[in-house]
């Protein structure tokens, strides 16, 4: 099946982090080592991770002390600490695991027989699922062509190629990996069939729900999303809080930045890229643009 390592960056997940811990716990087969950073929790959370850890040595604790608070590039740090000594082992698979996920037993499992079952598939998962109405049910903005940065897993030469999480200003640093990954060839790929379950509700850590939804269209169009996508990507979104208003603060969000010229990402190819992969889901792509490029060795 290959080899697995696992990384996860914790900060202040008391309440959530002994639920990804014993669903870890309880894979089967396990993952060769797990990483788990605790990037500067004022909580009980570190506390855990190490008695946990000292009870069971694939478990291994990283412990980040700084005095900043929660923030994007600061969980970039952290993951890029515990990705470095994941990496050591040299695993086929690379999972990035968020600090409230839990799963079956088989997640894994499934989740590594698609690679298996296709070698040019780079990043794949399975699909979120978050509590509504007293039952879980598959997140609305979940689509097979996307990999939620919660449960990221990649082809170890995959994540290489692509030079691997980078800090961004806003975030997003997941699905500017996906793009980049895109951009070289590799497939990425979610499956519906095989849930996650989120237990913290999704941008709810520090700042509003419109807060979010306003800096989320900041974000895409700095990462170089088209005006046609982006306004069918926030139609795709009326079913998630804060429905309707939020739709139109994301929207929103992206014009100000437009009106605003604020720079783009400085990735000019990942940009292109992304342009022209739109371009073709909306059947926009002319007839001499290719949708994707040759894998790059």
């Amino acid at each position: 099946m290959g080899s697995l390592a696992l990384v996860s960056s914790a900060m202040n997940e008391v309440g959530y982090i002994e639920k990804t811990i014993e669903a870890v716990l309880r894979l089967d087969p396990r993952p060769d080592l797990w990483a788990l950073v605790d990037d500067g929790s004022t909580d009980e959370t570190g506390r855990i991770i190490d008695e946990y850890a000292a009870r069971h040595p694939f478990i291994k604790p990283i412990h980040i002390t700084k005095k900043e608070g929660r923030n994007f590039a600061s969980k970039v740090h952290a993951l890029r600490a515990g990705i470095e000594l994941a990496l050591a082992k040299k695993p086929d698979f690379l999972g990035v695991l968020d600090a409230d996920i839990s799963f079956e037993p088989d997640f894994y499992t499934k989740v590594l027989s698609n690679f298996r079952n296709d070698p040019e598939l780079g990043i794949s998962s399975g699909y979120i699922f978050e509590e509504r109405g007293g039952s879980f049910k598959s997140r609305p903005t979940n689509t097979p062509f996307n990999v939620a940065g919660a449960i990221m897993v990649f082809r170890r030469e995959c994540y290489l190629a692509t030079g691997g999480f980078v800090p961004m200003e806003m975030g997003d640093e997941d699905w500017f990996l996906e793009i980049k990954a895109r951009s070289l060839g590799w497939k990425v790929k979610a499956d519906p069939a095989i849930p996650a379950y989120h237990h913290r509700p999704t941008g709810t850590t520090n700042q509003s729900a419109l807060k979010m939804q306003y800096n989320n269209g900041i974000k895409d169009f700095r990462m170089g999303s088209l005006p046609l996508f982006e306004f069918l990507k926030c139609l795709r979104r009326v079913k998630e809080k804060p429905y309707f208003f939020g739709v139109f603060i994301r929207f929103y969000g992206y014009l100000s930045a437009a009106a605003r010229r604020l720079p783009l990402i400085d990735a000019p190819d990942v940009v292109e890229y992304l342009r022209r992969d739109q371009r073709s889901r909306m059947g926009l792509r002319p007839q001499n643009a290719p949708a994707t490029s040759e894998r790059r060795n």
